[in-house]
Parts: C-alpha cells; sequence; structure tokens
C-alpha cells in the first residue's frame, strides 16, 4: 500500500506498506457463523476502499507501463528491481490523508472496449519528450477524448523521458498550450530517474476524489448551501482572477481542484 500525505509543503511520500493476505480470511475457530474482531476490521476496511478505474494511454515506447509499474513502489525499478520492470501492475493501493483508494488501471484496448467511458474516473495521455511523433499522436487523443467522446472528468497529459534532455524535442511551453487549452493536468516525469512519478499518482487521485464529491449528491447537506453559496461564489471569482496572466497556473499544479 502506497502512503503519501499533503502538506503545506507539498507532497510527503510516508512509505509503502505491506498488508498480510491472512488478514483478509474470514475463517474463525468459533464456528461459521462468527467473524473475528481482526477479520472484521479487515473486511470493514476493504469496503470502505475506494476503488478507481484510470486509463493510461498513449503511443508506443513512451513508458506506459513502465509507469503504471513504478507506481507501485517507492523504490527506483530500474536501479533495485531490474527483474520487476517487466511487471505489469493493474491494480495499486494508496493511501493517503488516512483515506485508502485502489486504483486499477486500464490500456488503450481495455478502454475501448468500454461500454461507456463514464465507467472509467480518469484518462492519463502519456508522450515522449523525445518523440515529437508521439506528441501530436497524445494531443490528438486528447481532441477526441474532450470533444468527441465530451470526457470531462480529470484528463492528465504527461510528458515522460525528461531525464533525456539532450535529445528533448517537444518544449515544456507546447505541452503546456495544449493541457491548457483542454483543460488539462500537465506533469513531466521520469520513470528512469523516478521524478514526478509519486506526485502523478497522488494528482490522480486527489482530482478523481475531488470529482467524486462534487458529483455526489447528499440530502443532509442542501440545509447548509444557502449559507454557503455567497462565500462558494467569491471563491470562484478570485480563482478566476488569479488565472489571469498565468494560463499555464491551474494545469501544472495537480492538487488544486
Amino acid at each position: 500500500v502506497r502512503s503519501f500525505s499533503l502538506t503545506r509543503d507539498g507532497l510527503k511520500n510516508c512509505g509503502d506498506k505491506i498488508r498480510r493476505r491472512s488478514t483478509y480470511s474470514i475463517a474463525t475457530s468459533e464456528g461459521p457463523d462468527s467473524l473475528s474482531t481482526g477479520a472484521t476490521s479487515s473486511l470493514e476496511s476493504i469496503c470502505q476502499r475506494q476503488q478507481f478505474k484510470v486509463a493510461i494511454i498513449g503511443s508506443a515506447g513512451v513508458g506506459k507501463k513502465s509507469l503504471k509499474n513504478q507506481f507501485a513502489t517507492s523504490e527506483e525499478l530500474y536501479i533495485n528491481n531490474k527483474n520487476d520492470s517487466n511487471r505489469d501492475q493493474g491494480e495499486i493501493c494508496v493511501l493517503m490523508d488516512d483515506e485508502e483508494s485502489c486504483v486499477i488501471f486500464v490500456d488503450e484496448t481495455e478502454l475501448a472496449n468500454q461500454a461507456e467511458n463514464e465507467l472509467v474516473d480518469s484518462i492519463v495521455v502519456v508522450f515522449s519528450v523525445v518523440d515529437n511523433k508521439s506528441f501530436k499522436n497524445g494531443v490528438r487523443k486528447i481532441e477526441m477524448i474532450r470533444q468527441e467522446f465530451e470526457f470531462e472528468k480529470p484528463l492528465f497529459l504527461v510528458a515522460n523521458k525528461v531525464d533525456q534532455a539532450r535529445q528533448r524535442v517537444v518544449t515544456e511551453k507546447d505541452a503546456k498550450k495544449v493541457a491548457t487549452r483542454y483543460n488539462c493536468k500537465y506533469i513531466e516525469t521520469s520513470v528512469a530517474l523516478n521524478h514526478n512519478v509519486d506526485q502523478l499518482l497522488a494528482g490522480i487521485i486527489r482530482q478523481v476524489r475531488s470529482r467524486r464529491q462534487s458529483s455526489t449528491y447528499n440530502p443532509e447537506c442542501e440545509m447548509t448551501k444557502d449559507t454557503k453559496t455567497a462565500s462558494m461564489f467569491t471563491k470562484i471569482l478570485l480563482q478566476k482572477l488569479m488565472k489571469i496572466g498565468h494560463p499555464d497556473f491551474l494545469c501544472t499544479r495537480l492538487f488544486d481542484v
């Protein structure tokens, strides 16, 4: 289980935790109709976990599989776990701010086979900064996602392989323009150096959680909506004011909602 905490200074990696498979067992010595305290708490923990489905798409060779595998650990796969770098991680549990989420990753083929794109909580489009064609393909995918599919959920544009600075052909400025135009979150990563990978994972969870909370109807909260309308309206105006003169302000801030 990956563990993070959002602080004033940014994202804090709280280390990786191992959950024992034995805690999932519900068998007890008292009989089939009873549950031990440990098993009950474990089941409650499993039921309380949020489950997200995230699609990672992009051209071949941009590092999609390596990115998913690096999401699963704080260690640098290319240095400490070369044998594990070929293993495809399809599901990752993350504990952030005392709330656990289970992220299920799907590829482009699985995304295309979905009956409804509503089943996907977020889409991550990855390109390589040393491959201009992968960037152009990524832009076309984003255009289709936003305009044709009318996908309004969190969308991320990820510039991978920034460690290869001398071979870079896609500028940060051009990528940010695309992210701003299509309301995407933008981040530059290097899976080889484990650079900004944790920030991306935490940002995905942050944005998906916020999206789900904003679209969830809670009758008990309706009574307080009128009293909060004025302050919320003021906050929205201030946020719009801050955008003026800072076109890339929001696209690079993954934890802002």
